[in-house]
């Protein structure tokens, strides 16, 4: 039996698959867990249930009913979109047709998809975040997780560049 997720959950979504560098997408994805912890969102991690490397006998199957199970629990979908992910992809669609919020964030440098890009700033409660340093990634999604939880999302604030414009508002 899965476990159930708790409430103001957050699920991470980004490339294992097909990372060029699987120990740091997994870093990366570790370190946007913390930062929503930080901000008093519980994180889902597909990779620490159905890492391709570390849990390789699970079922396609298996994997797909875990990550959905944890993905329809969802309030929140961070995904890191920098580099193609059919899998983040389909988590993208799958919570942006449920009216789920989708934080989509890249590191500069990095071309995501134009119609990915597309979708989040067509959405009034998706958001995009481009970071430029590794260790600023999770400090601006914390900032945006907390602006959520303030309630500016309801405001109408649409970018996350506005919600986290003044980091003295913490």
């Amino acid at each position: 039996m899965m476990e159930s997720i708790r409430s103001r959950s957050v699920y991470i979504s980004g490339p294992l698959q097909s990372s060029p560098n699987l120990t740091e997408a997994r870093d990366l994805y570790e370190s946007i867990a913390a930062a929503c912890t930080d901000a008093g969102w519980e994180p889902y991690l597909p990779h620490q249930w159905s890492d391709p490397e570390l849990h390789a006998k699970l079922t396609t199957k298996e994997v797909f009913r875990r990550d959905m199970h944890a993905l329809l629990q969802a309030e929140i979908l961070i995904a890191v979109i920098g580099q193609p992910s059919s899998g983040a992809g389909a988590e993208i669609g799958i919570a942006h047709s449920r009216g789920v919020p989708v934080i989509g964030i890249w590191k500069k440098g990095e071309h995501p998809s134009r119609f990915v890009l597309g979708l989040l700033r067509d959405c009034a409660n998706c958001h995009t975040l481009e970071y430029t340093n590794r260790s600023d990634c999770p400090i601006e999604v914390a900032r945006l997780l907390r602006a959520v939880s303030r309630g500016e999302e309801q405001r109408g604030v649409k970018r996350a560049e506005e919600a986290i414009a003044d980091p003295s508002e913490e």
